[in-house]
């Protein structure tokens, strides 16, 4: 456990990493309105970003599902963009996560990055997840909202429409791209039929495609 130095959000701690989670306890007569514990899971990180050398502090940005019965239970449950501000947090686990440089999916040219938010899909929240996690998250990650274009659906033509028109003319040249799709399975299954058919050749560059899945059943 690291305890010199270290602090969450500006209040001293102890820190534990072990079994893919930082957790920390609050120092010994620290007064707070908080609680005297916590914890971060690995699978709930986005990034970490370093906010000074010295000492070293970082901020950890998450993405946890919100804890309630009601919201579990759903098929796509809510969750929240959570930053938390660390102080002397051990390498391991901020190395781990630390993030270095853009990643290449999205050192794009703007008109090469597609957000294609599927208006109806089953749970009818892709919009409201955009404007509160993704946007503010891709900022995190680099990316302004100059940095992308949006897409939103206005019909069940608009995902094929975009795929076997403008995803598609520029596979074919080798113009590299990335979709990051809002939708159920029949956004994935309309991006794909739109793709079908571009001339395979030897600068041929398929989109890379990131889904959120915001449908009922997303079986796939």
């Amino acid at each position: 456990m690291s305890t010199s130095e270290a602090a969450v959000n500006g209040e001293p701690v102890g820190f534990s990493y072990e079994n893919n989670a930082l957790t920390w306890i609050k120092a010994p007569g620290t007064v707070s309105n908080g609680e005297d514990k916590g914890s971060i899971l690995e699978s709930d990180i986005l990034a970490i970003i370093p906010t000074s050398t010295t000492p070293p502090a970082h901020t950890v940005y998450t993405i946890p599902t919100v804890s309630t019965p009601e919201n579990t239970a759903l098929p796509v449950p809510d969750v929240q963009l959570h930053q938390t501000t660390l102080l002397g947090a051990p390498e391991a686990f901020i190395s781990k996560h630390l993030l270095s440089s853009p990643t290449p999916h999205l050192s794009l040219p703007a008109k090469d990055i597609h957000v294609v938010i599927s208006s109806k899909s089953g749970t009818g929240k892709a919009a409201a997840f955009f404007e509160s996690v993704l946007a503010p998250a891709l900022k995190v990650l680099g990316l302004g909202e100059d940095g992308y274009q949006v897409v939103h659906t206005t019909s069940s033509e608009t995902i094929t429409e975009l795929a076997g028109g403008t995803l598609r003319e520029k596979a074919g040249r080798g113009v590299r791209q990335t979709v990051i799709l809002l939708s159920g399975d029949g956004g994935v299954v309309e991006l794909l039929n739109g793709l079908v058919g571009a001339e395979v050749s030897s600068t041929y560059a398929r989109p890379s495609i990131a889904l959120f899945p915001f449908g009922t059943g997303n079986a796939l």
